[in-house]
């Protein structure tokens, strides 16, 4: 890798992936040895799979030993991105290309920024980076670094080039028109009218309905394709989609915690676009325990 080039990122995973991520992965695996795979697909529950941007594999060895997540170029990143994706013995990194974060064994470490201000690589971090994956097990890793926390804290946004779009016209979004409403039983009526009988949805809107369950706080707006749960404003409580047979669910993480996520069996993966947020899923009637409890809960309330 041209370690004196000039990057000038763009605002993609696509860009990010191939002009930084892949550089450093390809770099660490002529170290290592390992074999990189794209799109790694690994059981979710039932009848699901969740997929990591690129897994790490040993030659007779059956499961991965690195999992690497890319997010966009600038995107803040979290290690609740990585998350889902980790089973025991795996070790986990969730990137934009320019800061990198990674989960090993319960503990946290950030590494970057990868490029400075003037677009060129930063051959230290570089070399850092290079040397961490390179690595094929936990105890070599944790030994590189003496800034591994037990917890982790939210990092400022790592300074990064000006972004470069290539073309900023991306033309004009049409929204549906959206209803409000004041209380949880009469947006639940609402939305059960869009909702098609037999599914996952229905019958979940069925048993906020048939509970007489309300919100202890906001107000709700109601459209063809989901009803919202505004707290208050700019900040929802949850999104559930009305359109397809299964569970798809945006809950801010506040109401998922007080909950117990111990206690929610649908699928829960830290939302791409908003950290404050998770997107649960659901796919079996089973899995619907602890969702409707949801709109219980005040995340308001110390």
């Amino acid at each position: 890798m041209n370690l004196t080039k000039v990057f000038r990122p763009q605002p993609s995973e696509r860009w990010a992936m191939y002009r930084l991520v892949c550089p450093v992965v390809d770099a660490a695996c002529e170290v290592s040895f390992l074999e990189p795979f794209f799109e790694y697909p690994q059981p979710n529950g039932p009848n699901k799979r969740l997929s990591a941007d690129i897994a790490l594999m040993a030659e007779g060895r059956q499961t991965p030993i690195w999992l690497v997540e890319a997010k966009k170029f600038g995107k803040q990143v979290h290690p609740g991105m990585i998350d889902p994706y980790l089973n025991p013995g795996a070790m986990g990194c969730v990137t934009n290309g320019n800061q990198w974060i990674f989960k090993i064994a319960g503990r946290y470490l950030s590494i970057g920024p990868l490029l400075r201000l003037d677009g060129q690589m930063d051959e230290s971090v570089y070399r850092r980076l290079v040397t961490l994956i390179a690595t094929v097990d936990e105890g070599s890793a944790l030994v590189l670094s003496d800034e591994w926390t037990d917890t982790w804290t939210m990092k400022a946004k790592a300074a990064a080039p000006s972004i470069w779009k290539v073309s900023g016209d991306k033309g004009t979004r049409a929204y549906q028109e959206k209803i409000r409403y004041e209380t949880l039983q009469e947006a639940a009526v609402a939305a059960r009218a869009y909702a098609m009988s037999g599914t996952l949805v229905a019958d979940m809107l069925d048993q906020i309905i048939d509970a007489g369950l309300q919100a202890p706080v906001g107000w709700f707006e109601v459209n063809q394709a989901r009803i919202i749960w505004w707290v208050k404003h700019k900040m929802r409580g949850a999104r559930l989609k009305l359109t397809g047979r299964h569970i798809e669910m945006l809950v801010d993480n506040v109401i998922l915690d007080r909950i117990g996520r111990q206690n929610v069996k649908a699928s829960i993966k830290m939302h791409d676009k908003n950290m404050q947020m998770s997107m649960l899923k659901a796919g079996l009637a089973d899995e619907l325990a602890g969702l409707v409890s949801v709109f219980g809960i005040n995340p308001l309330r110390a």
